[in-house]
């Protein structure tokens, strides 16, 4: 029997939150404005701290202190992926701003 996706029914994808989803950077019910700038801001300083835990795993596992090799190659590709991402956020609001300042009025 097919499923309709427009009619109430069981759930086809149990894993699948029946929330309604929230933009970034706000709370639950909360209406206030969000300052992109700072969102930004608050976005680089958490990679830039991501990727001095990185490097202190890094450094605890060649010193031995408790922290594996795994663990450091784990921290270190999380830092990694977050930079790359934060990359591609730049480049993308760098091709919006130069497709902007390109339109005639």
């Amino acid at each position: 029997m097919p499923v309709s996706f427009n009619s109430p029914g069981p759930n086809i994808f149990p894993a699948m939150p029946q929330q309604m989803f929230t933009p970034i950077g706000t709370g639950v019910g909360d209406d206030s404005p969000v300052d992109f700038q700072q969102m930004l801001l608050d976005s680089m300083s958490k990679i830039g701290a991501q990727q001095m835990q990185a490097n202190a795993a890094i450094e605890a596992s060649l010193l031995g202190e408790g922290e594996t090799q795994v663990q450091a190659m784990i921290a270190l590709k999380k830092s990694e992926l977050a930079f790359r991402t934060m990359l591609q956020i730049r480049n993308k609001l760098i091709d919006a701003y130069n497709e902007i300042k390109d339109m005639r009025f």
